[in-house]
């Protein structure tokens, strides 16, 4: 076998590979999306930021800042504590018992660099950014 022979199938085999990924770790994630990638971003850092939010008096210190890299792009999400996404006079029962909530961990923001910017409201428990994009009607 010679050296051309090596190269044609070395490129069929990552050609193959290539065509078979179907999303973080070959798993499409529905039939509308089949890849994706997970993030990869220190959780203590942004829970300890979460906490100091929650704290904070001046208005800089309020923002919670999450950078994170993504499908070959890097990312500037900014976000701030939102509780007037619920009523200020929400009940939330659990077995028809009242059950105290604390809505801090909610908060809405953007993801900076985008054009159009990318409105999102996001949850952050322990560290875990668990965000929902609000897209632009154009």
């Amino acid at each position: 076998m010679n050296l051309i022979d090596m190269v044609l199938i070395q490129l069929l085999l990552l050609f193959n590979c290539l065509w078979n990924i179907k999303g973080q770790y070959g798993n499409p994630l529905n039939k509308y999306i089949h890849h994706y990638e997970g993030l990869s971003y220190d959780t203590e850092a942004l829970h300890s930021n979460h906490q100091r939010a929650k704290r904070a008096v001046s208005h800089e210190d309020k923002v919670l800042q999450l950078d994170f890299h993504a499908h070959g792009r890097h990312f500037n999400l900014r976000m701030k504590r939102d509780t007037s996404l619920f009523s200020p006079d929400l009940k939330v029962e659990v077995s028809g018992v009242e059950a105290p909530y604390d809505p801090s961990h909610i908060y809405t923001g953007e993801i900076f660099g985008s054009s159009p910017c990318l409105q999102q409201c996001s949850h952050v428990t322990q560290g875990k950014n668990r965000p929902r994009c609000v897209y632009p009607v154009m």
